[in-house]
């Protein structure tokens, strides 16, 4: 009994309302992404950028993608599994080169990088790539994962041409996304960051997350998308301003 209220705990660090908005927020995101395949997992992490240290931005968000992805695989149940073969030796390469030239960077840059690159996932256009530079561009998503967080913009433009209808490029995209987090959560485990202090809170999250995907998956194309959309795209677009303007104003007053 004893053993079980110990994990019963949240960091000292966070106070009630950043608890509720973070689990509230994984609801939230992964409904989202149940719905349209792409997005939630974005917001979760310019949202969860901008209330964690953010030394646990990433590993944190990796645990928490891997499993609301699988989930969002396994719900869906319209996966392509042979191609995450194409993604598999890419990961594995990227992971290996993450182990030997991981880079500590400082809170700002961290917070301005992961703003960038959430406003150009959202803004930009990344370019669709054909099955030959797979191998090249999931290495590269894989490096970048350990360094942002979160490229599920890039996997996506990369599996665009497989050509998949709508629901089985969600279910594959979600299966490839499960790996990738799995692999790096795995890895920045071994490297040392300590999931044990924010256990209880990821749990929470996931179990929130789980309720959000499956209400989203339930209700995937009944309803107009352009909306959530929308939704979805100002959402992203206020959290990387903020995101940057953090990182800038901690330059400028340390």
């Amino acid at each position: 009994m004893e053993i079980i209220q110990s994990l019963i705990v949240f960091p000292d660090e966070l106070t009630s309302i950043q608890i509720s908005s973070l689990v509230l927020v994984s609801f939230l995101t992964c409904f989202f992404s149940g719905i349209i395949g792409i997005g939630g997992g974005l917001i979760l992490l310019a949202f969860y950028a901008t209330v964690l240290p953010i030394t646990a931005v990433i590993p944190i968000h990796g645990f928490l993608q891997f499993w609301n992805n699988l989930w969002r695989a396994i719900l869906t149940r319209d996966y392509h599994a042979p191609i995450l073969r194409s993604f598999f030796w890419g990961f594995i390469l990227g992971t290996g080169i993450s182990m030997l030239f991981v880079v500590s960077l400082s809170a700002p840059i961290l917070q301005i990088s992961i703003g960038i690159f959430v406003l150009y996932s959202v803004l930009g256009k990344i370019p669709e790539l054909s099955k030959r530079y797979l191998f090249l561009g999931s290495t590269i998503s894989m490096i970048l994962s350990f360094i942002i967080g979160g490229t599920a913009p890039l996997i996506a433009a990369m599996l665009n041409s497989f050509s998949l209808q709508a629901k089985p490029f969600i279910s594959t995209l979600a299966l490839v996304l499960a790996f990738q987090h799995g692999l790096k959560v795995i890895t920045l485990g071994y490297l040392g960051f300590d999931f044990s202090e924010y256990l209880f809170l990821m749990i929470c999250a996931i179990l929130a997350g789980m309720v959000g995907t499956y209400f989203g998956v339930m209700i995937m194309f009944k309803l107009q998308n352009d909306f959530l959309t929308r939704v979805v795209k100002i959402a992203l677009i206020l959290l990387a301003l903020r995101l940057i303007y953090l990182g800038v104003t901690s330059f400028i007053f340390p």
